[in-house]
């Protein structure tokens, strides 16, 4: 989405249209609640701990704008510095980005896997 965002401001600019690619970290939403869950597509219905300490979204929404109106190229929302920084670093070292979020995603699965054994033993 980057290198599409960035081929379609360099092909517009020219003609007063202007691209601002939103980079969003967590937002305060439902998402994980509506989500589906991998057992036959039934509602995940959980809070995700990641989300619920995400951004107000009525404060993404109105830095966003901020950012389109200003004609930013590109603009972090993020909940923290920590989050904000994955999109700068993704760009001097992607490897190590996808290595820190597959690392987190090991390590979230491990501990549903363990939710669900400690579950079905009880």
């Amino acid at each position: 989405m980057t290198g599409f965002a960035d081929s379609l401001r360099a092909e517009v600019e020219d003609n007063g249209v202007y691209v601002t690619s939103l980079y969003p970290g967590y937002v305060n939403t439902n998402l994980s609640l509506n989500a589906l869950s991998s057992d036959a597509g039934t509602k995940h219905g959980k809070m995700d701990a990641n989300t619920s300490r995400g951004i107000n979204p009525r404060v993404f929404a109105d830095k966003a704008i901020r950012a389109i109106f200003f004609k930013e190229r590109e603009s972090v929302i993020a909940d923290s510095i920590a989050n904000g920084l994955a999109v700068p670093l993704r760009n001097l070292a992607p490897n190590l980005i996808f290595w820190l979020v597959a690392k987190k995603k090991k390590k979230e699965l491990k501990q549903q896997q363990q939710l669900l054994s400690k579950q079905k033993t009880e």
